[in-house]
């Protein structure tokens, strides 16, 4: 049985899809008091049709404080 390498676990909305690859492209990309954002570049394979696309989506995660030092 042939297994899908995956390179990081899918955010929650690849869960329970067809989803056969999620790639983390930018992590905390947004960084602020409210919190944070991820974004994911999904491959999403169509059961039906076969085809891959490419999905792109942002997971957005709350009441994580981050500061990070700036330099002007």
């Amino acid at each position: 049985m042939p297994r899908t390498p995956r390179t990081r676990t899918p955010p929650s909305s690849c869960e329970g899809t067809e989803y056969v690859r999620c790639d983390v492209e930018e992590v905390m990309v947004s960084t602020s008091i409210t919190g944070f954002s991820e974004r994911f570049v999904c491959t999403y394979l169509d059961p039906e049709t076969g085809r891959q696309e490419d999905v792109e989506m942002t997971v957005q995660g709350g009441g994580t404080t981050h500061f990070s030092p700036s330099t002007d």
